[in-house]
């Protein structure tokens, strides 16, 4: 009977160690996990912080290249005026010029 519990607590003993074995392996997997959770999480705060920031870059371009089109047709639009207001003068220079022409002739 003594050898019997003997063998008994040894195996008792067995159990426990690998009990003890596997609670200790899942507390390293648990401890591992929240490592990765967490730097996964801060993975995702930075992608969100530059997704941000590139959205706020784009907007900048953005309102940058409408003020650009817009000096671009305010410009264009004096030089057309401009151009115009040449023509014309032209166009009366050569009527006085066909003129002066015509009446000395």
């Amino acid at each position: 009977q003594k050898e019997t519990e003997n063998l008994r607590s040894t195996h008792q003993d067995e159990i426990n160690q690998k009990a003890e074995a596997l609670d200790q392996e899942r507390q390293e997997h648990e401890s591992q996990m929240v490592e990765m959770m967490k730097e996964h999480e801060d993975t995702i705060s930075t992608l969100q912080d530059q997704l941000d920031q590139s959205r706020e870059t784009l907007r900048q371009i953005e309102r940058s290249l409408k003020e650009q089109g817009e000096a671009h047709q305010a410009s264009m639009a004096a030089l057309h005026e401009e151009h115009k207001i040449a023509v014309d003068a032209l166009k009366s220079e050569r009527e006085e010029a066909v003129s002066d022409l015509n009446a000395k002739l």
